[in-house]
């Protein structure tokens, strides 16, 4: 597996011997995060077949270049998908070429084919059969979302000028040009062997397919059973084996995968990308088994790393890969590059790109010994490339990573932290399971508000009921954490409030200032007052610490107003922190610690505040803001 770029993409090339190849067109937004493991696996199961297998990032998505706002998208992806066949061709020496795509990568497979000629077969995933048809998908689940997450928030309805579906936007020029698709209405794709993979029969697409192969092509069409199971969420999507050897067994039976073509001369050439203001470049580190993407500024290459130039490590949120929900990592890399600020997005040793990478990602691991401790192997690279004030930053269990890898870092110098809702992991309580799985309590108390929740509950008293029960017991468990507090109880039990108390203590005796931020109606916020009290009370006896809480900040930022607060908290938090670095001038010692204590000290985490207050809020307590 080896990391390329070609054109404005990135993506990943499985080579193998034969002499056919196999381009993947991936999924777009949530779909492509949702199921880039499984893409992964798909790529490494042909390459085991010795099918040459390359994925890659269509433009303005993923590690390519690009912005979604960037004119056509849709376009430029057509124009991708050809220049990855070219790329192919070219790389390794095939003779033939597959296109194989899943969702909108599949319409856009069927569409590409006729613009590209001279490929040899088509393989389609679950292919919606228009654009109209996947922006309608699309749009229903952002509206189903926005009802269940943020009910608290009045936002409109389906804009005009784009289509959002959890962070992920396309704007007027590519949603026109999706509309504009109708393989119904299209000429037919010119193309030997199709194979046709679909969760349930669609008589529109039988038609289609009729079309097909009136045009003289050979059309094979199989049920896709495992389809849910593969585009679910990352916590809970499975690998569809069984679909993955269909899809072998239908090319192999086509196309010799056992011979092999004419050797060519191996390229060493990096796969970097120079875009507006910044370099990227994949890095591997601790000896193969870590993957991220190291973004510089653009003067980087030509200018050495100083001891004050600042880093930031953006560890994985979830079982995503270093992207980043709604491609969040992506976007504030290049944008503090762009600032002077380098950046590490890493994919733990079980996630995503690196070497390891597991089948699942069930929830304690992503909160175990061995993730942490390889977020703290991030923060270290960072280090070792020059950076002697690394900071880290994640959301929900990347802040669980961040500041644990923090913990066991001992070159870590701040965090920023977004709605954490885990500090301590403890089996009795974070397993699946372990607790009944409700909304905050504070959008429940916030339901009660609105009219349209009292009729369901009377429509539905029995389920009522059970709500009321369970927040009676989530309750009293919150309740007996804090008392344990007091007695001194917790303070003696593992992953007990004390731990967590405990492990604030260690990090700020050891310089390492915090910034907190929460939502208003976070499920992390009610975890993080349980733990500490009321309005962060017990926090705000630590300088160092800031503590925050926002009303429009959605749990995964898929807002883009929240991402925007967000990216105001970090870059003055870092603003704040060099200012404070350069007038300190801190000498460091042979290994890397600063000789006193807070390296960054209130000065950064009172920025990050001030970031939020924008005259219209005012600090709560001190070392705390309510906007």
């Amino acid at each position: 597996m080896e990391a390329v770029s070609f054109g404005s993409c990135s993506g990943w090339l499985h080579d193998a011997p034969a002499s056919t190849g196999v381009v993947l067109c991936g999924a777009y937004g949530h779909e492509a995060l949702w199921t880039h493991r499984p893409w992964r696996r798909l790529a490494e199961h042909l390459a085991a077949c010795g099918l040459p297998t390359l994925r890659f990032d269509y433009p303005g998505t993923g590690d390519a270049l690009g912005d979604e706002a960037d004119g056509d998208r849709v376009e430029a992806w057509l124009d991708g998908i050809a220049e990855a066949v070219q790329w192919l061709r070219d790389r390794t020496g095939v003779e033939r070429v597959v296109l194989c795509g899943v969702r909108l990568g599949a319409l856009l497979a069927a569409v590409a084919i006729n613009r590209i000629g001279n490929l040899d077969a088509l393989v389609l995933l679950a292919p919606p059969l228009s654009g109209r048809e996947f922006i309608r998908e699309t749009r229903l689940v952002h509206r189903r979302w926005r009802n269940t997450s943020v009910p608290h928030l009045q936002l409109p309805d389906d804009p005009d000028d784009h289509c959002e579906t959890l962070g992920f936007r396309l704007y007027r020029d590519s949603l026109a040009h999706l509309q504009r698709i109708n393989l119904g209405q299209a000429p037919v794709p010119t193309v030997p062997h199709m194979l046709v993979l679909d969760p349930a029969p669609r008589p529109a697409l039988q038609a289609w397919l009729a079309r097909v192969q009136g045009g003289g092509a050979e059309i094979t069409v199989a049920a896709f059973d495992d389809y849910v199971g593969m585009t679910s969420e990352t916590g809970t999507n499975r690998i569809p084996q069984q679909t993955f050897e269909a899809i072998s067994t239908w090319l192999c039976a086509r196309f010799d995968a056992r011979t092999p073509r004419d050797a060519r001369p191996p390229r060493t050439a990096e796969a970097i990308l120079h875009g507006d203001g910044f370099i990227e470049r994949p890095i591997v580190f601790d000896d193969g088994r870590l993957f991220g993407i190291y973004c510089q500024p653009a003067h980087a290459d030509r200018t050495p790393v100083g001891p004050t130039a600042q880093a930031v490590l953006f560890p994985n949120t979830a079982g995503n890969h270093h992207i980043g929900d709604a491609r969040m990592w992506v976007v504030a890399a290049r944008r503090l590059a762009r600032q002077g600020i380098a950046s590490l997005r890493m994919d733990v040793s079980t996630l995503g790109d690196s070497r390891d990478a597991r089948e699942t990602s069930p929830l304690k691991s992503l909160h175990d010994a061995v993730a942490c401790d390889d977020a703290a192997k991030g923060i270290d690279w960072l280090f070792a490339q020059g950076h002697h004030r690394p900071v880290a930053a994640g959301v929900c269990s990347g802040a669980y990573l961040a500041m644990h890898g923090a913990a066991r870092s001992k070159h870590a110098a701040g965090l920023v932290l977004i709605n954490q809702h885990i500090y301590v992991w403890s089996d009795a309580r974070h397993l699946p399971g372990a607790a009944p799985r409700l909304e905050p309590t504070r959008v429940y108390l916030e339901s009660l508000r609105r009219p349209d929740k009292w009729l369901n509950m009377l429509r539905a008293p029995t389920r009522a009921l059970s709500v009321s029960t369970r927040l009676l017991q989530r309750c009293a468990t919150n309740w007996r954490l804090r008392c344990g507090l007091h007695l001194g109880e917790a303070e003696r039990r593992a992953g007990g409030p004390g731990a967590a108390r405990e492990l604030i203590r260690d990090l700020h005796a050891r310089g390492v200032s915090m910034c907190m931020l929460y939502g208003d109606f976070d499920a992390g916020l009610e975890e993080c007052e349980t733990l500490f009290g009321k309005r962060f009370r017990w926090l705000t006896r630590f300088p160092t610490i800031q503590a925050m809480t926002h009303r429009d900040l959605d749990h995964a930022l898929f807002l883009y107003p929240a991402r925007e607060r967000m990216m105001q908290v970090l870059e003055s938090y870092l603003v704040a922190a060099s200012t404070s670095d350069r007038d300190r001038r801190q000498p460091v010692d042979n290994d890397g610690t600063t000789d006193t204590l807070a390296a960054y000290g209130s000065q950064a985490a009172a920025a990050a505040r001030a970031a939020l207050r924008g005259g219209a809020g005012a600090a709560s307590a001190a070392g705390t803001l309510r906007v």
